[in-house]
């Protein structure tokens, strides 16, 4: 990769909800930071500011413009919101419990886990919509900041997105890519032709700096 070309891409997962606390699937739908998830985004903040930023962008979503919000007046940043990262949308499985859910699968969402990627949840998006949604959408954003460092705040599934993008997995193959919240994952990105882009993953879910403060949320 050609690194003077290349973008540094830094996604920050959005801190701990009230929902992630009690195991709701969020997707599309919202709840606010918890207490411990406001500390998450104070701490990612901080860590961010030891590095030379020149753009922040978030999901519209309210939990990650919620965080983008602490890590942009910490080193004084407006941030661009982008509906393109939003989480998947998961239909008529948004706002229901871990246990709720599980049923859910059992019986009516059963291709839920069928592992074809192009199966549309009911009023939702297939795992296929979702990736491209985000991949152009991140794409987008990189091809206007050739050699530059971005930060952009978004979610568990649009991490797993990258990850997929730049190992080259399978849409649809099962998978335990968690990311925790606040947590930072590095990617480099460089235009390779006229409409292929390169991706390398520099650093996957750090959360050094969140030790005594972290959790792992699988709620997305």
């Amino acid at each position: 990769m050609d690194i003077m070309n290349a973008t540094t891409l830094i996604i920050v997962r959005h801190g701990q909800t009230e929902w992630n606390a009690c195991e709701r699937l969020q997707g599309q739908l919202d709840s606010p930071l918890t207490e411990l998830g406001v500390h998450q985004a104070k701490a990612a903040a901080k860590q961010l500011q030891k590095m030379k930023i020149d753009m922040l962008y978030s999901s519209d979503l309210g939990r990650a413009v919620q965080t983008a919000a602490i890590i942009g007046d910490r080193l004084s940043m407006s941030f661009t919101t982008d509906a393109n990262l939003r989480e998947r949308h998961f239909g008529t499985m948004q706002g229901l419990k871990k246990t709720e859910f599980l049923k859910f699968t059992e019986t009516g969402g059963g291709d839920h886990h069928s592992g074809n990627p192009d199966y549309v949840l009911p009023e939702g998006e297939s795992i296929r919509q979702f990736y491209q949604r985000c991949i152009d959408g991140l794409e987008a954003i990189v091809s206007q900041h050739t050699g530059q460092t971005i930060v952009v705040v978004a979610h568990g599934g649009v991490l797993r997105n990258c990850l997929f993008k730049t190992l080259n997995l399978t849409l649809g193959i099962p998978h335990s890519l968690v990311f925790p919240n606040a947590s930072t994952t590095v990617f480099s990105v460089a235009k390779e032709g006229t409409e292929m882009y390169r991706w390398e993953l520099q650093n996957r879910g750090n959360e050094d700096y969140l030790e005594g403060i972290k959790t792992v949320s699988v709620t997305d």
